[in-house]
C-alpha cells in the first residue's frame, strides 16, 4: 500500500509530494499531470522488481522525454523518485521507502541509477499507536524469515527481495481493453487481472473455484440489475476458460456477445475481489462504459473494498487500494459528499526558479478536504458557534425561529428600546421581528401580533362609526341619474 509519493524532475513534476490515502481520485483537466503520476508508480515497480529497465519499460514516451522540460533556462539532468510504502508481512506492517531515477550522461543518454529499499527516517512519529505494534509485529516475522535461510545465505539481499516483491509486485495497472476481455485465456494462468484483461475468464473461473465470485455478483447485480449470474465453462480440450453471463429474459450470453461497458464492469469487480491478488489497483478514467447513474453506486462499492487503515483489524485481511483517475463531474460529487479526504484535484502552472533562471509548466495538487469540511459546517450552521462550549451554543431550532421571525427565548433575544424602530417614535418598531410588541406603544396605534407560525399581521383596532360607509374600494350603489350626473353611463334598459 502507498502511502506518500515524491516526485521531482520526472515529466510534468517538480518537487511534487502528495499523502495517498487507501482511496484516492484524482480529477483534472487534460495534460493536469494524472497518468504522469501513474507512469512514474510504474517506473518504480519496474526498477524495484529489476523485471526490465525502466526507461525502456515506460508506456509513454521514449527514455530521455521522461525528464521534466523546462522552456527557458537549465534543463533538467536527473529525476528522484520515492515511494513511502506500508508492507504486509505475517501479521505484521512494515513501512518501507523505495528510491529510484535517472540522470543523463555526459553524453547526453539517460542512464538509470540504483533502486533503494530503506525504513523511512523517524518511523515511529509515522505510525498510529495501534501501527508500531504491527511494526514491531513485521520486525519479528523478518527475523523470523531469515533464521528459515542457510548461515551463508542470510543477507539483506535475499530478505530485500522478499519483501519488494510482497509491495510494489502487487501494484496493478488497469486499462482493460474488451477486445481483450471476450476472448479465452489459459487455465494455468493463476495470476491476477493483466492490465488490458486479456484473462479475465481464468480470473472469473478461479473466483469460482474459490467461492469468491458470489460476492462479485452481488456488486455487478447492484450496478446491472439485468444481470442474474456469471458461469464460468471450462472447456477440457483445449484447457481453456470462458464464460456466460446469466440475463433475465435472455438467458446464458456469451462474452462475445456482451457490450463493451459490461465487460468493463466485470473486469473492474474481478480485479476488486480478488482474494489471492490484493494490493494497489491503478484505474485509468473510470467512467468509461458505466452509465453516470451507476458512477455513485460504483464509487461506494469500491470503497467498502479498500482498506480501512483507522481500523486496527485491517491486518487480517488483504491490503487493498485504489487509485484512479477521472473527468466525470458524478466522481468528483459524489466524493464530495461521501468521502473527501479522496480527492485531490491536479493542474498545471507555471513556475519560475529565479536561481536557475528556469521557467517551466509543473503538476501541482489541490486536496479538497479542508474546503469541504468547511462548506459542510456553513450548510449545517456549525461554523458560527464552533467556539463557544457546547451548552451555550444556539440549537438548530433557536436558529430556524430566528430566519422564520418567532420569538427567541429571552436568553438569546436582543434588546431594543421601547418605542422606536422603523415605525418612528410612538409606535411599536416594526423592523426586527424580534422585538415587536404585542399590544402596540400607546393609544390609537397599531399592534402588532402574532398570526400562525413565524408571521406576524397587524390588528386594526375598532373606530367609531359616526355613519355608513361603504367598504373601501367599492362605490355604493347609486340610481342612475346619480350615475349620470357624476359622468357615468346609465344602465341599459332590458327588455322583460
Amino acid at each position: 500500500m502507498i502511502t506518500r509519493i515524491e516526485i521531482d524532475g520526472f515529466k510534468s513534476f517538480l518537487d511534487f509530494q502528495l499523502d495517498v490515502p487507501p482511496f484516492l481520485a484524482l480529477v483534472g483537466p487534460n495534460s493536469s499531470g494524472k497518468s504522469n503520476l501513474f507512469d512514474a508508480l510504474q517506473y518504480v515497480r519496474h526498477a524495484a522488481l529489476r523485471d526490465e529497465d525502466p526507461l525502456l519499460a515506460s508506456r509513454r514516451g521514449r527514455p530521455h522525454e521522461l525528464f521534466h522540460r523546462v522552456r527557458k533556462g537549465t534543463g533538467v539532468t536527473r529525476f528522484d523518485l520515492r515511494a513511502h510504502t506500508l508492507t504486509q508481512l505475517g501479521e505484521g506492517l512494515l513501512p518501507n521507502l523505495y528510491e529510484a531515477g535517472a540522470e543523463l550522461g555526459e553524453d547526453g543518454l539517460p542512464e538509470s541509477a540504483e533502486v533503494r529499499w530503506s525504513p523511512p527516517k523517524d518511523i515511529l512519529n509515522r505510525l498510529s499507536p495501534w501501527m508500531r505494534d504491527k511494526y514491531g509485529d513485521a520486525v519479528l516475522e523478518l527475523v523470523r524469515a531469515a533464521q528459515l535461510l542457510p548461515e551463508e545465505d542470510v543477507d539483506a539481499w535475499r530478505l530485500s527481495r522478499r519483501v519488494v516483491e510482497s509491495e510494489v509486485g502487487t501494484w496493478r495497472l488497469h486499462q482493460p481493453d474488451p477486445d481483450r476481455l471476450r476472448g479465452w485465456s489459459s487455465a494455468a494462468d493463476h495470476g491476477p487481472l493483466r492490465a488490458d484483461g486479456s484473462n479475465l475468464a481464468s480470473v472469473l473461473g478461479r473466483l469460482s473455484s474459490r467461492g469468491a465470485i458470489e460476492e462479485l455478483l452481488v456488486d455487478l447485480v447492484a450496478l446491472i440489475p439485468d444481470i442474474a449470474g456469471i458461469e464460468p465453462i471450462l472447456d477440457d480440450r483445449r484447457q481453456e476458460w470462458t464464460f456466460d453471463v446469466l440475463v433475465d429474459g435472455q438467458g446464458a450470453i456469451p462474452s462475445t456477445l456482451l457490450s463493451d461497458g459490461t465487460l468493463r464492469v466485470i473486469a473492474l469487480l474481478a480485479a476488486l475481489h480478488d482474494p489471492d491478488h490484493a494490493g494497489v489497483l491503478l484505474i485509468e478514467e473510470i467512467e468509461n462504459g458505466l452509465h453516470p447513474s451507476r458512477l455513485a453506486e460504483l464509487l461506494r462499492r469500491i470503497q467498502g473494498r479498500v482498506t480501512d487503515l483507522d481500523d486496527p483489524e485491517c491486518v487480517n485481511r488483504p491490503l487493498r487500494q485504489v487509485i484512479l483517475t477521472t473527468h466525470s463531474p458524478v466522481v468528483v460529487s459524489e466524493l464530495y459528499r461521501l468521502r473527501p479526504d479522496a480527492l485531490v484535484f491536479l493542474d498545471t502552472a507555471v513556475r519560475v526558479d529565479p536561481e536557475k533562471d528556469r521557467i517551466s509548466r509543473v503538476t501541482v495538487a489541490k486536496p479538497v478536504k479542508s474546503e469541504a469540511v468547511l462548506s459542510l459546517r456553513r450548510r449545517r450552521g456549525e461554523h458560527r458557534d464552533r467556539r463557544l462550549p457546547i451548552d451555550l451554543r444556539p440549537r438548530q431550532d433557536d436558529r430556524r425561529a430566528a430566519r422564520a421571525g418567532e420569538r427567541l427565548p429571552p436568553a438569546l433575544r436582543p434588546q431594543r428600546p421601547q418605542g422606536t424602530g422603523q415605525g418612528g417614535p410612538g409606535r411599536a418598531g416594526l423592523g426586527n421581528a424580534h422585538t415587536r410588541d404585542r399590544a402596540g406603544a400607546g393609544s390609537g396605534d397599531r399592534g402588532v401580533a402574532p398570526r400562525g407560525r413565524g408571521r406576524v399581521a397587524p390588528v386594526e383596532r375598532e373606530r367609531p362609526r359616526t355613519a355608513a360607509r361603504p367598504p373601501s374600494g367599492r362605490r355604493e350603489d347609486r340610481g342612475p341619474q346619480e350615475n349620470t350626473r357624476r359622468g357615468g353611463a346609465a344602465p341599459r334598459k332590458t327588455r322583460s
